[in-house]
């Protein structure tokens, strides 16, 4: 079964100077850029965040999607494809409802897994994920309510694109389901005039952040998690 409550790690390394503001009165903390990402898998005994800043100086460090077993011996939940190596298959689960797509070119695009297929380009990265919350600004309901958690009220990490292709880290540091989320993120100035799709990375006490230029973003970087994006 999947860890409901946990999440894959990731760090990202941006092409430019990431745009970071705090929502001090609802919990969100945005982060916009754009850029490639590379992606590294640590199943067993993975570093804090602390340490992995510390030890390799990235700009942001942050949670992404879900994984099964434990911190101790992870396995990535659904898809996972990086560079033409595959390390997880398909998963039918109504949580997991795309894959997210990013091609050599850093453009980010998410697939409805049941459609999904593979691309032969060793240069992209693909993992499973979900739900999707905006489809270019429509709340998508029955991914929403579908999912096991989608209701509920939880800690969120959320990864956002827009069709100018920059690209938002989206962190919910207080509990919050993800329709209210959803429309939340549609009133915030910084997405106004543009068509926002944003996909669910899990949530929980698994949300965690670390930010190398702006620390009064850091949040959870005790954390110990085991699926890293970077650049």
């Amino acid at each position: 079964m999947i860890r409901r409550a946990c999440c894959l790690l990731s760090i990202l390394w941006f092409s430019i100077n990431a745009k970071a503001k705090n929502i001090e009165d609802d919990g969100l903390i945005i982060a916009e850029f754009k850029g490639t990402f590379e992606y590294l898998y640590f199943p067993k005994n993975p570093p804090s965040l602390n340490k992995i800043a510390k030890k390799y100086g990235y700009q942001y460090i942050l949670n992404a999607s879900f994984f099964e077993g434990w911190r101790g011996k992870a396995q990535h939940a659904g898809w996972l494809k990086i560079r033409g190596q595959t390390y997880a298959s398909i998963k039918k689960d109504r949580q997991l409802t795309h894959v997210a797509v990013l091609d050599q070119k850093g453009q980010l695009t998410f697939f409805d897994y049941r459609s999904f297929k593979s691309s032969d380009n060793k240069n992209t990265i693909e993992f499973q994920t979900g739900p999707l919350i905006l489809d270019k600004n429509q709340v998508t309901n029955q991914y929403i309510n579908g999912s096991f958690n989608g209701k509920g009220r939880y800690r969120r990490t959320l990864l956002g694109v827009t069709e100018n292709g920059n690209k938002y880290f989206i962190i919910a540091t207080l509990p919050t389901t993800l329709n209210d989320l959803a429309n939340k993120l549609l009133k915030k100035p910084i997405f106004q005039d543009h068509k926002l799709s944003v996909i669910n990375l899990d949530g929980g006490p698994s949300v965690a952040l670390y930010s190398r230029d702006n620390p009064e973003m850091n949040f959870n970087t005790r954390s110990k998690l085991p699926l890293l994006l970077v650049k």
